[in-house]
C-alpha cells in the first residue's frame, strides 16, 4: 500500500486531475476486489458517489462483497437517480451475498419488489428467496410495456420466470406462496409450447380451466390451433373439457366451435381421435350450424372425413 500512496503523492505535486484519477483508480479496484487499495483511496478521499460510474456498481457487478462492504461503510449511495438501485443490480447477476449486504441500506417499500421481478427474470432463485424473506411482495404485479409497441401486458414475478423458463425460480417463488394463476402463467406456458413448464404449473394446482381475457384462446383451443398435439394431451390429463370452445378470432380457422372444428379443418387426424377419445361431441356446431365433418369436407381432409365416418358420423 505504501506504493499507492506515494503514486497519490506524486499526482497530487505534480498537479495532474486528482479527483478524476481517484475515482478512475476506485472504479478498477472495486471491480477487482483490492480491499486495501479501496480503502487507501477512500482515505485519500476518492469521491465514492461520483456522476460517472460509481465504484460501487463497479463492485457488485463483479460480486465482490467485500469491497461494496467498504463502499458502504464509506457513504456509498445504495440508490442513485442515474444508476437506479444497487440491490436491483446484484439481483440481475445473481450474486445473493452482495443482496444481502446491500438490504438493510436500501428502501423496503419499493426496490426489493423491483429486485425480486430482476432475479426473477434471470434466472435467479437464491435471490429470489432471500428478498422473499426480506418481505418483497412476491405477488406485485406490474406493466410490461413492449418496446416499440402501445402494448403492456400485466406480469408478476412468477409470469417472468415463466416466461424465460427458469423452473428453479418458479419452484422458489411458488415456495414463498406465489400465486400461481395471476397473470396467467398457464396460458404462457401452453401459448409457447413449453411443455415442461405446463407440467410443473399442472402438478402445483394451476387451474387448467382458468377464465382467460376475451382476446385469448382457452388453454386447450391454445394448445390445438398450435397443433401441439403433447400439450393437447397433458392438459386433457388435467382434465381440460374436450368440447373446450374455441372463442378466438383468426383468419381461416372456425370460430365459435369446440376444439374439433379446428383439428378437423386442419385434417389433424391424430388430434381429433385424441378428443373424440376424451369424449368430444361430434355433432357440436358452430354459429352458423357447422360440422367438424363439414370443416373436413370443404378442406377435402379425407382421412379426417373416414376418421368420422368411422365413429358413425355421417357426410
Amino acid at each position: 500500500m505504501a506504493s499507492v500512496r506515494s503514486v497519490l503523492s506524486r499526482l497530487r505535486s505534480e498537479g495532474s486531475p486528482y479527483e478524476a484519477v481517484l475515482a478512475a483508480a476506485l472504479e478498477v479496484a472495486a471491480c477487482n476486489d483490492h480491499v486495501e487499495t479501496v480503502r487507501v483511496l477512500i482515505e485519500a478521499r476518492a469521491d465514492v458517489n461520483p456522476s460517472y460510474r460509481p465504484a460501487l456498481w463497479a463492485a457488485i457487478s463483479r460480486g465482490c462483497v467485500a469491497s461494496a462492504a467498504v463502499l458502504l461503510q464509506a457513504k456509498a449511495w445504495a440508490v442513485s437517480s442515474v444508476f437506479t438501485c444497487a440491490l436491483e443490480c446484484a439481483a440481475m447477476y445473481g450474486f445473493v451475498d452482495t443482496a444481502r449486504l446491500l438490504l438493510p441500506v436500501t428502501r423496503l417499500d419499493c426496490f426489493p419488489d423491483v429486485a425480486l421481478r430482476t432475479a426473477a427474470k434471470f434466472g435467479h432463485a437464491d435471490v429470489c428467496e432471500l428478498l422473499c424473506e426480506a418481505k418483497a411482495d412476491v405477488n406485485n404485479v406490474t406493466s410490461d410495456v413492449f418496446e416499440g409497441r402501445r402494448e403492456s401486458r400485466l406480469k408478476t414475478c412468477l409470469r417472468y420466470a415463466v416466461d424465460r423458463q427458469h423452473e428453479s425460480t418458479v419452484l422458489a417463488l411458488l415456495k414463498c406462496k406465489a400465486c400461481i394463476n395471476t397473470c396467467m402463467p398457464l396460458q404462457a406456458a401452453v401459448d409457447r409450447g413449453y411443455i415442461g413448464m405446463a407440467r410443473l404449473l399442472l402438478k402445483n394446482r394451476a387451474d387448467v380451466h382458468d377464465r382467460n381475457p376475451p382476446h385469448h384462446a382457452p388453454l386447450l383451443a391454445s394448445a390445438v390451433l398450435r397443433r401441439d398435439l403433447r400439450m393437447t394431451r397433458l392438459l386433457l390429463a388435467a382434465k381440460a373439457s374436450a368440447n373446450t370452445p374455441v372463442r378466438v378470432q383468426r383468419a381461416g380457422v372456425p370460430s365459435n366451435g369446440t376444439v374439433l372444428h379446428p383439428a378437423a379443418h386442419f385434417g389433424d387426424v391424430a388430434m381429433m381421435r385424441l378428443l373424440v377419445q376424451c369424449k368430444a361431441n361430434l355433432n357440436a356446431r358452430t354459429d352458423t350450424g357447422d360440422t367438424a365433418m363439414a370443416f373436413a369436407t370443404a378442406h377435402g381432409n379425407v382421412a379426417a372425413m373416414q376418421l368420422l365416418e368411422s365413429f358413425g358420423v355421417e357426410r
